[in-house]
């Protein structure tokens, strides 16, 4: 097939024209900067220039008169103009000018000097929420205002001793807590041995610091914060916020009414209150880093905070309760939107025993992702997936 015949008829914006040549401009669009005292310049490329053409067409025949007028009208339409180019086919362009010649020596016919360049799209810059750091504020604002309603409420000055005993015996538990969730995990061995040492730390200064609430709650909430920080990615994290939710559970309930025991008992509820909240926080904010693999992982994180604050909520004082229900709009706002992006997960049932590529192909088209499958599903024999039995994939 020779260039004669995969050339095109021309047109513009349904116009038919005859060509003669094109010339095509090009290139890059490049700042040159130079500097004083240096004789090298550096070239900065800012990409591609837009294409510039230019295309000498003509209209003839007896009748030239009226396809030159139609032609004029085409060029003279505002906004891009469809063009079927004779050499490069079709294309979206803005026409920039053109040069109309006619002469009594060429007769019939008139010429075009057609100067246009790509179109191109119209964009618009594109706004987007950043959710994760909506949810790391309110968080740390949650956590100010924990450690502002557990110093209100923690009472040690001018209690009996049995009642700072009391105090230091709960700030000592809530760390033994900490480190038993942060035991059962390996986690990243430098930031596991910080955490550790920050809660032999307070322990260590337990007694001092059950006279000292706006110590005890600034110890207490960067140790709930360090259990996400052993873990690469902080998955594990969360289930270890939320057993820490239940924290107090198993501290024994004070007994008697006398001012003392009272205080006992109010004070026991305050360091559950500040754990419980901080929780709460730290498992919000590690949510912000986790990469969830489905929409499933990330709307059921969606409902766990969900439900924490409402139990929180509920006893909790205004500057707490209004700043735990920021944090559920924030979380759940980027929870949302994060799980809209994510693969769904599914299930398949074969009809029959099949080997796991076949498997692939049969729920991908690709048995390319046998690998993916198998590892989700951890078939005991690759080759013989029994048929009937559910088979779970991201679709």
């Amino acid at each position: 097939m020779s260039w004669r015949d995969n050339m095109r008829r021309g047109s513009i914006r349904g116009v038919p024209f005859s060509v003669q040549t094109q010339e095509l401009e090009g290139g890059r669009r490049v700042a040159r900067h130079e500097y004083p005292g240096r004789d090298k310049p550096w070239a900065e490329d800012l990409g591609r220039r837009a294409r510039t053409q230019t295309l000498e067409i003509f209209v003839l025949g007896p009748d030239y008169m009226a396809a030159r007028d139609a032609l004029l009208a085409a060029l003279e339409q505002p906004g891009p103009a469809d063009l079927v180019h004779p050499w490069l086919g079709a294309m979206t362009i803005q026409i920039e000018s053109y040069r109309l010649r006619e002469s009594t020596r060429d007769g019939g016919m008139a010429s075009f000097t057609l100067i246009f360049t790509e179109a191109g799209a119209r964009q618009y810059p594109a706004a987007s929420r950043d959710t994760q750091s909506l949810v790391r504020s309110s968080a740390d604002a949650l956590d100010a205002a924990n450690a502002a309603d557990f110093t209100a409420r923690w009472q040690t000055d001018g209690q009996p001793g049995f009642v700072v005993e009391d105090a230091a015996g709960l700030i000592s538990r809530a760390a033994d807590a900490v480190r038993a969730l942060a035991g059962r995990w390996p986690g990243v061995p430098t930031a596991l041995t910080s955490l550790y040492s920050r809660i032999t730390d307070l322990q260590g200064a337990a007694n001092e610091l059950a006279r000292s609430p706006a110590d005890t709650a600034n110890g207490i909430i960067d140790i709930v914060n360090g259990l996400a920080e052993i873990f690469d990615d902080p998955l594990p994290a969360l289930e270890l916020y939320g057993e820490l939710h239940a924290f107090g559970d198993d501290v024994p309930v004070v007994g008697g009414a006398t001012p003392a025991r009272m205080v006992q008992a109010s004070n026991q509820q305050a360091l559950t209150d500040l754990v419980r909240v901080s929780s709460v926080a730290a498992e919000a904010r590690a949510a912000t880093t986790v990469g969830f693999e489905t929409s499933g992982q990330a709307l059921a994180e969606r409902d766990r905070i969900a439900e924490r604050v409402a139990a929180l909520a509920a006893g909790a004082a205004d500057p707490v309760r209004d700043a735990l229900l920021d944090l559920h709009v924030a979380a759940r706002m980027d929870l949302a939107e994060r799980a809209a992006a994510l693969p769904r997960l599914a299930t398949f049932t074969p009809a029959e025993t099949m080997p796991s590529l076949v498997l692939a192909h049969e729920i991908y088209g690709d048995a390319r992702r046998e690998p993916e499958l198998s590892a989700r599903n951890r078939f005991r024999h690759p080759g013989f997936v029994p048929g009937g039995e559910p088979v779970e994939y991201l679709s």
